[in-house]
């Protein structure tokens, strides 16, 4: 999984107004892949789930009286069935009747393992996500080693077919760990010049209850890439106009330790966002967010119906405690969900840690666009 609930969100930044502007919806509680690296690998809750009629109303209220900037579908796995499809064709359709200027509609995006994309191409293509999240986890044979064999395999023709039909933007969204992260580059190569593919969006493994295991990150891994990689991007020969696009925030505090100590990012707090453009057509795109952003600026939704924190959602054995509040408790009620939210002891807690130190140098802004040549 990439990053903090949402995906790539399209290559958004949230910004630091005081309103809820991302809600990922985990809309069931199943996969049809085991991932070694995937923070939902738990058992199925024995508590109820949520219906399809009470998503769409927890939408309704999210559409008419909150209008996020964006709303992800996520996993598990959403498009794991028709039932599931069918309900993210009915929340877009919901949407469009709701909002009917396009300029503040809110964006629909879908975060999927893309092995049922053929399948339900007639859904997918009638009623459209504003975009499209494909979790691929490295090079083919890198890729089956977290999500067992042959399940390159079987992903390939579900990747072409969005290549060739998908035509609002689409993201390959891996996430980087020990066994992959070496292959950076390549990655980047083999699927632009294979699919094509034109945005990366890279998050970065966070062990699970923060326990070192055999995913983990070594710290020469990071700093290779980020004091090597990442300038051998302009020598990259690629099709087309490429979009690199990195999310660090608060669940990672050592990688932005790392990017703020090679001068890519500064080491300040707040929102900000960099932009880097090279001179072979390839644009990398990092933002930076060290204050935590749940209950206020962004939320999760579980299958069950628990309004999460974002820094939250890594904790799937802790929902039920680490919630604010039930959807249902409120009638679905995105108003006074996100109010209850803001009073609640968690909001509190989640901000009484700063996590890096003030800014070493004035010359970092709120934000920079660099020409690389």
């Amino acid at each position: 999984m990439g990053f903090i609930i949402g995906g790539s969100r399209n290559g958004s930044m949230i910004k630091e107004i005081n309103r809820l502007q991302v809600v990922s919806l985990a809309i069931n509680d199943t996969c049809n892949l085991r991932c070694r690296h995937c923070y939902l690998q738990t058992a199925q809750t024995h508590v109820s789930i949520l219906g399809d009629r009470e998503w769409l109303s927890l939408a309704d209220s999210l559409f008419t009286y909150i209008n996020p900037s964006v709303l992800a579908f996520v996993g598990k796995e959403p498009l794991l069935n028709s039932q599931s499809v069918k309900l993210i064709s009915d929340v877009i359709q919901l949407r469009d009747k709701i909002q009917l200027s396009k300029h503040n509609q809110t964006n629909i995006g879908l975060l999927t393992n893309g092995m049922t994309l053929t399948q339900f191409s007639d859904v997918l293509l009638a009623n459209p996500p504003d975009y499209l999240d494909i979790s691929v986890d490295g090079l083919p044979a890198e890729h089956d080693l977290l999500r067992g064999s042959g399940a390159f395999s079987r992903l390939k023709p579900n990747l072409r077919w969005a290549t060739k039909y998908f035509l609002n933007p689409l993201w390959l969204t891996p996430t980087l760990n020990r066994s992959n992260i070496n292959s950076f580059l390549a990655m980047i190569d083999y699927y632009n010049s294979h699919f094509n593919i034109r945005r990366f969006a890279f998050g970065f493994y966070i062990p699970e209850d923060g326990i070192i295991g055999e995913l983990s990150l070594l710290p020469e891994q990071v700093e290779s890439l980020i004091n090597k990689d990442l300038y051998e991007l302009e020598k990259l020969e690629v099709n087309n106009p490429v979009e690199i696009f990195f999310d660090l925030y608060t669940l990672h505090p050592d990688v932005l330790q790392y990017f703020a100590s090679a001068g890519w990012v500064p080491s300040g707090g707040g929102i900000e966002a960099f932009i880097y453009r090279f001179s072979n057509g390839i644009t990398m795109r990092i933002h930076v967010t060290t204050v935590p952003v749940g209950l206020r600026y962004n939320v999760r939704i579980t299958p069950e119906g628990y309004w999460l924190a974002a820094e939250d959602v890594f904790h799937t054995n802790a929902y039920e405690k680490l919630a604010v509040a039930n959807v249902k408790d409120f009638h679905y009620d995105a108003i006074k969900l996100y109010e209850a939210g803001l009073q609640m002891s968690r909001l509190y807690k989640l901000n009484r840690h700063p996590i890096l130190k003030s800014p070493g140098s004035s010359e970092f802004m709120r934000g920079r666009d660099v020409a690389l040549v």
